[in-house]
């Protein structure tokens, strides 16, 4: 197992998505739902109890300190986790490929610190 690049920190988010179907010249939102992100870096996210296929693309929104984050992802792997009470719930990997640079640079304070935070204090995980 080769290490991760960005560092993921936990936070407990709830997201809502689109997942986005491409047929041909056509471009169809086949199913929306919400969710919880499990964890958050710059390169993307775990929506825990959700199971998506990987390869499809989402469309998705989750609340930050100073604004919503508005972003388009591709769905990388789907695995379970053990949540707080030890069953294994089912979730997704998700990596932003699309993100206004607004967006961005909130997400980039968020994840640094900068920004008045919901953060999950690391020493609480």
């Amino acid at each position: 197992m080769t290490a991760r690049k960005l560092t993921r920190i936990p936070i407990r988010q709830v997201v809502r998505y689109h997942v986005l179907e491409v047929d041909g010249q056509k471009l169809e939102m086949a199913r929306i739902g919400t969710t919880l992100a499990s964890d958050l870096s710059q390169g993307g996210m775990f929506l825990s109890h959700t199971r998506l296929t990987p390869g499809v693309h989402v469309h998705f929104y989750f609340e930050l300190p100073g604004g919503y984050i508005e972003a388009v992802g591709k769905v990388v792997h789907t695995q379970h986790r053990i949540d707080a009470v030890g069953v294994a719930r089912p979730g997704s990997g998700v990596r932003f490929i699309r993100m206004s640079d607004g967006d961005r640079q909130r997400l980039d304070a968020y994840l640094s610190g900068d920004a008045c935070s919901h953060r999950i204090s690391e020493a609480r995980v």
